[in-house]
C-alpha cells in the first residue's frame, strides 16, 4: 500500500529508480514467497511504477537501468542475475516507452556480459554494432542453456527494435532512426555468425528457432524492420493482421 501511494506522488529521478527497483525485486520474488497471492498486483506496480516516467530522454532510461543490473549483480550469482535480467525486460517490454527502454538496454547489457566487453552506458544502439560484438561471445566454451540466453536477448532486441509500432514517440524524443532498423549485410552477418555457434551444439533450443525464424523472415523479405508491425493500419475490416515473425520469441 505504500508503494502505491508513492506512486501517485511526484517523485525525483532518484526516488523514481527506487521505487521501480523495488516494484522488481518484488515481482523477482518466487512464487513459493507469495503469501498473499499478490502476482498481479506486483505486476500492476511494475507497470504504474515505470507510466511515472516523464520522459525517454536517454540518460534517465540509463539511471534506471543501472539501477537494476547494479542491484542484481550486487545481491545475485552471476546466472541468477542473467535470469533476472531477462525475466524483467520480458515484462517491462510490455509497459511503457520508458519500460521498453530499459527492456532494450537490459537486453544489450546481457550480450556484452556474454561476450566479456565492458559496458559503461547503457543506451540505444544501431545494430550494426550486434554482430562485432557477438563475436566476441566464446560460443565454443557455452553450454546449450547459456547461449539460449544471449539468442533470446539477440531476437527479443530485434523484436523490440524492429516492430516497435510506437516508434514515433522514440522519434519525437530524438532517437535516431537507424536505432529502429537494420541493413540486410548486418542480417547476413548474423545469420552467419549463428550458424558458426550451433556446430558446438548438439541440439536446438526454443530461442535457437525463434531467432533462425526472425533472420530468415527479414533476409527473405529483403526488409529492415518488420512491416506487420509498421505499416499503418488500411481500412477498418474484420480481416485478421498478419502474426508478427518477430514477435514469436515472446511466446
Amino acid at each position: 500500500q505504500q508503494l502505491w501511494k508513492l506512486c501517485s506522488q511526484h517523485l525525483r529521478v532518484e526516488e523514481l529508480s527506487a521505487l521501480q527497483l523495488l516494484a522488481c525485486i518484488l515481482y523477482i520474488l518466487p512464487a513459493e514467497q507469495d503469501h498473499w497471492g499478490l502476482g498481479v498486483v506486483r505486476v500492476a506496480l511494475i507497470r504504474q511504477s515505470f507510466s511515472l516516467a516523464p520522459t525517454l530522454e536517454p540518460m534517465m532510461v540509463h539511471h534506471c537501468t543501472n539501477r537494476l543490473v547494479e542491484h542484481f549483480e550486487t545481491h545475485s550469482s552471476r546466472s541468477t542475475t542473467r535470469n533476472h535480467l531477462l525475466q524483467l525486460s520480458r515484462l517491462l517490454a510490455k509497459t511503457t516507452g520508458v519500460g521498453r527502454a530499459v527492456s532494450v538496454c537490459l537486453l544489450w547489457g546481457v550480450i556484452f556480459s556474454a561476450a566479456n566487453v565492458n559496458l559503461d552506458l547503457h543506451q540505444y544502439r544501431d545494430l550494426s554494432e550486434l554482430h562485432p560484438l557477438l563475436m566476441h561471445v566464446p560460443v565454443e566454451t557455452f553450454g546449450l542453456n547459456r547461449l539460449e540466453q544471449v539468442l533470446y536477448s539477440v531476437a527479443m532486441l530485434l523484436h523490440l527494435l524492429l516492430c516497435c509500432p510506437d516508434v514515433g514517440e522514440f522519434l519525437r524524443s530524438g532517437y535516431p532512426s537507424w536505432y529502429f532498423r537494420i541493413l540486410p549485410a548486418d542480417v547476413a552477418r548474423i545469420r552467419g555468425w549463428l550458424d558458426h555457434a550451433l556446430t558446438f551444439q548438439t541440439r536446438k533450443g526454443f530461442a535457437t528457432e525463434r531467432l533462425q525464424t526472425s533472420l530468415q523472415y527479414l533476409q527473405e523479405k529483403s526488409v529492415s524492420y518488420c512491416p506487420q508491425c509498421r505499416a499503418p493500419e488500411v481500412g477498418h475490416g474484420s480481416a485478421s493482421k498478419p502474426e508478427c515473425v518477430l514477435g514469436r520469441i515472446r511466446k
